[in-house]
């Protein structure tokens, strides 16, 4: 299902050129059917064609089913909605987008406050860390207890 939603990926030259990976493009695409001879090559035709023809519907860059088109074109409207999609489901894990690259990213700037923001004497402000370290901390005393 990753394969036909986000396509074979060709980014990475050391998994591209992993066994599993070499599997995968002599099992699912056209170069590989071609290559398929002898035993087990018209089981490979079918997988090939199956997964052409899944694609063709539910890929994310071009595919024609109503709920991957619209969600494409919402991600497409949003800044850098797709890019941050496709930079959080890289198949190669080192690649992937860190959590600090999120924060970064034109997706999440109307998120930011902008500098100089002024805050509401009754506004409780609190940050990530204060919240994530308030909520280690009462477990440990719950613990203790």
């Amino acid at each position: 299902k990753f394969l036909v939603l986000f396509g074979i990926p060709e980014d990475s030259q050391e998994i591209f050129e992993s066994k599993v990976m070499t599997a995968i493009k002599n099992t699912l695409t056209h170069e590989g059917r071609r290559n398929k001879k002898g035993k087990g090559g018209r089981k490979a035709q079918s997988d090939a064609h199956k997964f052409c023809r899944d694609q063709r519907k539910y890929s994310l860059s071009h595919g024609t089913n109503h709920y991957i088109s619209r969600a494409r074109d919402t991600l497409l409207s949003m800044d850098g909605g797709m890019d941050l999609l496709l930079s959080l489901v890289r198949f190669n894990p080192q690649e992937r987008a860190s959590a600090l690259d999120v924060l970064n990213s034109p997706f999440m700037a109307p998120l930011r406050e902008v500098d100089g923001c002024k805050y509401s004497e009754e506004d409780e402000v609190l940050s990530f860390t204060t919240f994530s370290t308030f909520n280690t901390t009462r477990r440990l005393l719950a613990s203790s207890k």
